[in-house]
């Protein structure tokens, strides 16, 4: 059946957006063909809804959509900057697929493909600016700049590690690192990963939290026989907050504390998290740009979130 979405949209309004959902399951079994339909209702709902507000703010984002005519992510243009082919394979050894990023391998779970390793890679690498480079026009994603960075000595906490990508490109220079990842599927690739560096970097199967459990530690607890200057990078699904109430006291420190944490997983994240680091006496910028995080039934207006905020308790230049 074909549906016309457009025409569509014109008889609905945003409230009657959950009967639309229930409607499209009557229509088609198809779960791919159903994200497809919300997917491209969504990006209607967007602009008829820029089209009836005079918000200016994000008027390059929306004029960018409105020229690619389908949703993304990060609505900006790529810059021209290439991308070298990534030096991946499978190890023999120990049975994961890997790529080299500056010289190491970065493991991945045995359900990849090698092809499936590399794009996953590239992804962070491009698209998401993980690691600056500057493939795209605004870095709404991206941890570290110039100014805000891992320093040399540094303890780093990855607190929803993945692939731990983030901890492996600072791992020659900093004292010691500390990899949070609740995803099991990931802990085998991560051991393989921080082989080489077992003495300095210690690998934690808990979710960060505000509380000391079975499955949860919080941060204050992690780096309670610590000391030294501490940067932490965080992206756990909108618990961002829970986590940094579970790390008060090192915030507390006098030493060195940067924090790059992501905001675009829930709706009131980026405001709660800047009212968070006033509270504690830290500096904060956002990120540059904003990211359409489109979980379709419960995005709402504007629509575009922060991307993440970076903090640190000494009041030097971003």
């Amino acid at each position: 059946m074909t549906i016309n979405i457009k025409n569509i949209y014109r008889r609905f309004v945003p409230s009657r957006l959950k009967l639309f959902y229930q409607d499209l399951k009557k229509l088609s079994n198809n779960r791919e063909e159903i994200a497809n339909l919300k997917r491209e209702f969504l990006y209607f709902r967007i602009l008829h809804y820029f089209e009836h507000n005079n918000i200016k703010e994000y008027s390059s984002e929306i004029d960018y959509l409105a020229k690619i005519g389908t949703l993304t992510t990060y609505p900006y243009n790529r810059t021209n900057k290439e991308v070298k082919d990534v030096n991946s394979g499978f190890d023999k050894e120990k049975r994961l697929p890997f790529v080299v990023h500056d010289n190491k391998k970065l493991f991945f779970p045995r359900h990849f493909s090698i092809e499936t390793a590399k794009q996953f890679y590239l992804n962070f690498i491009v698209r998401e600016n993980i690691l600056g480079g500057g493939f795209m026009e605004k870095s709404p994603h991206q941890y570290t700049t110039e100014s805000f960075s891992v320093k040399n000595d540094d303890i780093v906490l990855d607190v929803g590690a993945g692939e731990g990508l983030f901890l492996l490109d600072v791992i020659d220079k900093i004292k010691k690192g500390f990899v949070f990842e609740s995803d099991k599927s990931w802990i085998k690739a991560l051991i393989a990963t921080f082989e080489p560096y077992k003495d300095k970097v210690t690998i934690i199967n808990k979710f960060a939290s505000d509380r000391d459990s079975m499955n949860e530690l919080t941060i204050d607890s992690c780096l309670k026989n610590e000391t030294g200057n501490i940067f932490i990078k965080m992206d756990i699904e909108g618990n961002e907050y829970l986590a940094l109430c579970g790390a008060k006291k090192v915030l507390n420190r006098e030493e060195d504390v940067r924090i790059a944490c992501c905001t675009y997983h829930k709706h009131d994240d980026a405001g709660l998290l800047e009212n968070f680091f006033k509270e504690v006496n830290f500096y904060s910028e956002f990120s540059d740009g904003y990211m359409l995080f489109a979980s379709y039934d419960k995005i709402r207006p504007p629509f575009f979130r922060r991307g993440l905020i970076r903090a640190r308790n000494v009041n030097d230049e971003f």
